[in-house]
């Protein structure tokens, strides 16, 4: 066994071998994280549509309730709402389809903000428990909204 090793050292073809070796696996994996690198970067756009898609469906579900809010205060009894209730289920669905198409980090961030913290739709009524929900809900869509604005701000950094 020790003559084996011995040889191995001594023959220069086999030593040869061994750093060539070690130098090509060196410079394969340079190249891959290399490849990596520039194809996240060629991403970038596409995820900037898809956070302005979430960014417009944030503002579209907000506007929705500051027509309710502004409803609410006008004292007039007979003021029928437009809108009678919110689908916060498929609104919360549609923003995560949305967010595991960008990344890890903003799935991570609308799913931790409000996705089943409320019941599957919320009635707009001026019933004081149907305005704290609503209330609740649209605070929480703010904070996605400021949420969202940053990612847009983070990728388009990372393409300048």
């Amino acid at each position: 066994m020790l003559e084996f090793w011995k040889e191995v050292f001594t023959d220069k073809g086999v030593l040869g071998s061994i750093i060539g070796g070690l130098l090509g696996g060196f410079f394969t994996y340079l190249a891959v994280i290399l490849t990596f690198r520039n194809q996240n970067k060629s991403e970038y756009p596409q995820k900037l549509v898809i956070l302005a898609e979430l960014l417009s469906e944030v503002e579209e579900v907000q506007a929705k309730l500051d027509k309710y809010f502004e409803s609410l205060r006008k004292e007039d009894n007979s003021v029928a709402f437009v809108i009678r209730e919110l689908n916060t289920r498929n609104w919360d669905r549609s923003f995560l389809k949305k967010a595991v198409l960008v990344d890890y980090q903003t799935y991570k961030y609308v799913s931790q903000g409000s996705v089943y913290r409320y019941p599957d739709s919320i009635r707009l009524s001026k019933d004081a428990e149907d305005v704290k929900k609503a209330d609740l809900y649209k605070r929480q869509l703010h904070v996605l909204h400021l949420g969202v604005e940053s990612r847009i701000r983070y990728y388009t950094k990372k393409i300048a």
